[in-house]
């Protein structure tokens, strides 16, 4: 009889054959079976996995359709429930089954950073869809709301620019009342930000009107010039918004247009002073003077009596001798 070979279990966060795309590939088998354990497994191992460069989407074709199962789920959770029910006693299933919505929009988002990642995840429609349906549920967010509808804003601002098709104009101006109505700094950058890149991707027509909520919003909060993100994404929409013609023609008229005029020259103001305090800082160190140095190869002359005593040495005590004069210098022989 043979003796039967066993083989070394794979050590953690190292099992190549689980990262092998297959039919029967462990992480994409125990995200589908729905047990908890097996779930958890899964989703903690994909986070990790997109969040490196090894892994590549084109080779996980059903993955994207799996992930969009939990996060739907919730969607219907959110619509039938209460927000007293969600937030103060959610039953344990309830708490484990959100925990995974969240968790896959995370490894979604992962997945969209990428070049490669961001097309196929915009070519899918499950998860257009489901970015859609997002916006809509949670046109008025609450704490158990929040964290998800970061996640399709997020996913909306890193796919929006390959996307087939733009949005219906009924679909934007669900982000649009979103992010005019929110007080959320992370809504609001994330927001203005995708709506930038909705903008200078989709250009042939107008996609918000010249009294935009989003708009409003980013005049808001231009006097916040401290908060340099803040500013940087409300700017960017603003710019945006203006590119276009008939945009620009009605921004000239907009009531608050004055206003905005006295606070970007307020904003160009304010980044001179930091340019010039930096120059002042950086120049009003007090000068210091290096000591010279005289690094010149100096020559080294030795005594007689010094010739006389190395001359007599036998080698390689000889050799020893002389290494004990720094090599720097020349020995200057009469």
């Amino acid at each position: 009889m043979h003796a039967a070979s066993h083989s070394v279990p794979p050590q953690d966060n190292h099992e190549l054959p689980y990262h092998q795309p297959a039919p029967n590939n462990r992480m994409l088998l125990s995200l589908e079976c729905g047990i908890p354990s097996e779930v958890t497994w899964a989703l903690s191992r994909l986070l990790m996995f997109t969040a490196t460069d090894r892994f590549h989407l084109t080779q996980w074709p059903t993955l994207p359709a799996a992930l969009c199962h939990w996060p739907e789920w919730l969607l219907t959770q959110e619509e039938k429930m209460d927000e007293d029910s969600l937030n103060f006693c959610p039953s344990p299933d309830f708490a484990t089954n959100r925990r995974f919505a969240l968790d896959s929009i995370l490894v979604l988002k992962n997945m969209s950073m990428t070049e490669e990642g961001g097309n196929v995840l915009a070519r899918s429609e499950r998860v257009r869809t489901l970015v859609m349906r997002i916006l809509e549920t949670c046109q008025r967010p609450t704490d158990s709301t929040l964290e998800l509808l970061l996640g399709g804003i997020d996913l909306f601002r890193t796919t929006i620019a390959k996307w087939p098709t733009p949005p219906t104009p009924a679909q934007i101006t669900l982000l649009i009342e979103l992010v005019g109505r929110s007080h959320d700094r992370a809504v609001l950058i994330s927001g203005w930000l995708g709506l930038h890149t909705l903008l200078d991707t989709f250009t042939q027509t107008m996609h918000v009107k010249p009294t935009s909520p989003a708009l409003n919003a980013a005049i808001r909060v231009l006097p916040i010039h401290f908060d340099r993100d803040l500013i940087s994404a409300a700017l960017e929409y603003i710019l945006a918004h203006v590119s276009h013609p008939a945009l620009a023609k009605a921004f000239l008229h907009h009531p608050e247009m004055p206003q905005v005029l006295r606070l970007l020259a307020s904003q160009l103001l304010y980044d001179q002073q930091r340019v010039i305090d930096h120059v002042k800082l950086t120049l009003g160190v007090p000068p210091k003077t290096a000591i010279a140095q005289n690094n010149a190869i100096g020559l080294l002359e030795l005594t007689q009596e010094e010739l006389d005593s190395i001359s007599t040495l036998p080698e390689p005590d000889r050799v020893t001798k002389w290494s004990v004069y720094s090599p720097r210098f020349l020995i200057w022989n009469h």
